[in-house]
Order: C-alpha cells, then structure tokens, then sequence
C-alpha cells in the first residue's frame, strides 16, 4: 500500500516534470520563431529602405544632377545639401510607417541608411 502510493506520488512529479520541460521547450521554439520572424521583417524594412531610396537618387538624378551636368555646371555645397534634404524627404515619402518603426525600434539609422545608399547610387550613375 505505502510502496503504491510512493510510486504514485513519483509517477505524477514525473509526469509534472516532463510537462513542465515540453512547456519550457514549447516557449523557447517559440521565442526562437518570432526571432526569426523580427530578423526577417528587419531586413524586408532595410531592403524597403534602399529601394526608395535608390529609386529617388535616380529621379534626382535625372532631374537636378543631369540638368547641372549638360550645362556644364559643378555642384555647389549648397545645392548637395539641397539634395540630400531632398533625397530624405522623397524616399522616407515612399516607405511605409511600419517599416521605419521596425527599423527605429530595432535602432537602425535610417536617415543614414538613406543618405549612404544614395550617394552610393549617385556615385555608381557617374
């Protein structure tokens, strides 16, 4: 009788145990699938990012840059900033609110993400 209710007091601490570790188990694939998911959205956001903005570094391009260049002229300080201000402004225009909260929250400069991708767009057109 006492050896009977020994094996099944075991019996249920061990059946508490093997469900506690599925659970544990459970939570931990679980945390590891919403990494994976977070690190997929990230890169769909930043690949967002660059398309906007090599998408306005080439209207840019053709609008401003090309128009200074067939008259022969230079770029001042002055009109580069303008068109960085320019380019920020058209291609944050042309991403989605969420993708720049996913990226802000997941501490990427986006403004610098936008600047860099265009001036390596602008340098390649050269």
């Amino acid at each position: 009788m006492m050896t009977e209710t020994v094996i099944k007091c075991a019996l249920e601490i061990a059946a508490t145990l093997v469900i506690l570790a599925i659970g544990i188990a459970g939570a931990r694939l679980a945390a590891m699938v919403a990494k994976k998911q977070e690190l997929a959205g990230i890169a769909a956001a930043t690949e967002q990012v660059v398309k906007a903005a090599k998408i306005t570094a080439g209207e840019l391009n053709q609008t401003v840059v090309s128009v200074l260049k067939k008259n022969g002229a230079k770029l001042t300080s002055e009109q580069i900033t303008v068109l960085k201000d320019d380019l920020l402004s058209m291609a944050y225009s042309k991403i989605s609110a969420s993708a720049i909260t996913l990226l802000e929250d997941a501490a990427v400069d986006v403004r610098a993400l936008i600047i860099g991708v265009g001036e390596d767009w602008i340098n390649k057109l050269r």
